[in-house]
């Protein structure tokens, strides 16, 4: 998503009425802040996954999701 965001030759990249799109929905400015705003939101719960000692990879700790997600809201 955000490489077709910001290469303009991704083979995914179309360009309609002059703007670049993210495939055939998302423009190129809403592709790059729905990829740092994910990325924020990953990190954030990763950092608080390590602080309270466990591991984020193959389970969801809601609590910590959703402190997560307004972290970064």
């Amino acid at each position: 998503m955000f490489e077709t965001a910001i290469r303009s030759d991704s083979d995914l990249s179309v360009v309609h009425g002059g703007s670049q799109q993210n495939g055939a929905i998302l423009g190129n400015g809403c592709a790059t802040f729905l990829a740092k705003f994910l990325t924020t939101l990953a990190l954030t719960y990763s950092g608080f996954c390590y602080d309270a000692r466990v591991n984020p990879s193959g389970y969801l700790y809601s609590h910590l999701y959703k402190s997560a997600l307004e972290t970064a809201l």
